[in-house]
């Protein structure tokens, strides 16, 4: 079939091949297996791993691109430490002026 003209008797046969295949197969597969994979941009020759295929030891791993990348990710957030810092101190000052009032 892979040398033959794509012409009416070519189809007329693939026709035939498939209702033989629909008439004697046991069952249609109604699965497809997938698979999936996520990995960074800095990482290559990456591939779905089977079930216990070991492929990590073949991977491409780009070192400059991943600093910059876990550079620019990495970025500290400061807001919530200030934000508990101001807290503390609006907590802790009504007691310390208090104590400093009834000291003297």
């Amino acid at each position: 079939m892979k040398t033959r003209e794509n012409d009416p008797e070519r189809l007329a046969i693939l026709g035939k091949m498939n209702a033989i295949l629909e008439r004697d197969r046991p069952w249609i597969e109604l699965i497809y297996p997938e698979s999936y994979s996520l990995y960074h941009a800095w990482m290559h020759n990456v591939k779905p791993a089977g079930l216990s295929t070991p492929t990590a030891k073949y991977y491409d791993v780009d070192p400059v691109k991943r600093a910059e990348l876990r550079k620019k990710w990495n970025q500290p957030i400061l807001w919530p430490a200030y934000a508990l810092i101001a807290l503390l101190l609006a907590v802790i000052a009504p007691g310390v002026r208090t104590f400093l009032r009834e000291r003297q």
